[in-house]
């Protein structure tokens, strides 16, 4: 069997006291340093994209088990919480961040090391947010935090002609506003105003702003779409039962007579805005942290050749893609293969410990079939003894 580097991502790890946005994200710090000591019981060694690259490529050797902890879009608890575990439990671990969500103020927040010490309340704690600037440089230089690049916007864009909804009260369409107000980005998960894009507006079919075509719709279409709603009754239009169907039939009229233009971006255009996503990202990161940026994950796993070709035209080292053990066998280190790290579905914690043992002996040994499961009845066997 040959050893290869597992490669785990999170988001957020925190305990939300209500529901908030992007919540299913996160991970309860307890299970998460449940799974850290296991990684520990279990020999690991915490290294980062580097050293797997080193690995893969075949510059560097390993004989013992080694793991990368990924964390995705630079929430604030990898400061409060993760940072502070970390430290405490000796772990390494990576940031994928994007520039346009940082954070803009010069502040340093309290963590649970503040807690620890009785500076201040957990629950006065503020852990739910993204990074600033200067937190970030403190955790890079404590030399268990590695910053990387997530690309510059971490949005969605229009991709075509295709009406698919009508942006309304408590949608999930988050990204209209920060596509229009991108200062809001760093906040808008604590202070969110979905009316900055009036309602009415209409939500064409979409996808990840590095894997799309945009789609620029009619300004002035929006525009009396928009004023039908707001002469309608604004949000409380969206009570009544048949909105729907009466917003459709304003659209069709609208349609009729305006003389509102729309448009694909050109290839051109396409290039260009997938070169700023790429090198925008990794220019501001490196200036900003004084470092090189070697890596970027793709958000959503949107990865397109142009993107990827940009990528590592640009001084990349290699970009995220799929799932995949990453081993000197797999041909190619430019490429970072990844496993999920959260287990928060409604099953029993025995399940759980043997789906997630099951995920790190399959991402850290290449081996055959009847090896792979083989491993995972002996996982399943060991939790009915204890």
């Amino acid at each position: 069997m040959l050893n290869a580097i597992p490669v785990t991502y999170y988001h957020s790890i925190g305990t939300h006291p209500h529901v908030r946005p992007k919540s299913f994200l996160t991970l309860e710090p307890h299970l998460f340093e449940q799974q850290i000591r296991r990684l520990i019981s279990r020999g690991f060694t915490f290294v980062d994209l580097q050293a797997t690259y080193d690995y893969v490529s075949g510059s560097r050797m390993s004989n013992s088990p080694e793991i990368v902890l990924t964390f995705d879009d630079g929430f604030l608890d990898n400061w409060t919480h993760v940072f502070p575990m970390a430290k405490r439990l000796g772990f390494k671990f990576t940031i994928f961040i994007n520039p346009e969500f940082v954070d803009p103020r010069d502040i340093v927040r309290p963590t649970l090391d503040d807690v620890a010490a009785g500076k201040i309340s957990n629950e006065k704690l503020d852990w739910w947010g993204f990074l600033s600037w200067p937190e970030m440089r403190i955790m890079e230089e404590s030399g268990l935090v590695d910053i990387q690049s997530h690309t510059l916007t971490h949005t969605w864009h229009f991709s075509g002609e295709k009406i698919v909804d009508y942006h309304h009260p408590g949608d999930s369409y988050q990204w209209l506003t920060w596509n229009r107000h991108p200062e809001t980005k760093p906040f808008w998960m604590n202070k969110f105003d979905e009316e900055l894009v009036p309602f009415g507006t209409p939500i064409y079919e979409h996808g990840r702003s590095i894997a799309v075509r945009r789609y620029e719709q009619s300004r002035e279409v929006d525009k009396q779409l928009a004023e039908f709603t707001a002469q309608s009754g604004g949000a409380s239009f969206f009570e009544q039962a048949d909105w729907r169907a009466q917003i459709e039939h304003e659209h069709k009229l609208i349609l009729k007579d305006s003389a509102g233009t729309s448009r694909f971006e050109t290839e051109a255009e396409h290039q260009d805005r997938v070169k700023s996503e790429v090198v925008d990202a990794k220019c501001i990161i490196e200036q900003k942290l004084n470092k090189e940026v070697r890596f970027v994950c793709w958000p959503g796993g949107a990865e397109t050749e142009l993107a990827r070709q940009i990528a590592l035209d640009s001084g990349h080292l290699a970009t995220t893609k799929g799932v995949k053990p990453n081993a000197p066998s797999s041909g190619d280190p430019t490429h970072i293969y990844r496993v999920s790290s959260w287990f928060n579905a409604p099953i029993p914690m025995w399940l759980k410990w043997w789906i997630l043992d099951g995920q790190f002996d399959r991402a850290s040994q290449v081996r055959s079939l009847n090896a792979a499961l083989a491993s995972s009845l002996a996982n399943l066997r060991r939790f009915f003894v204890q």
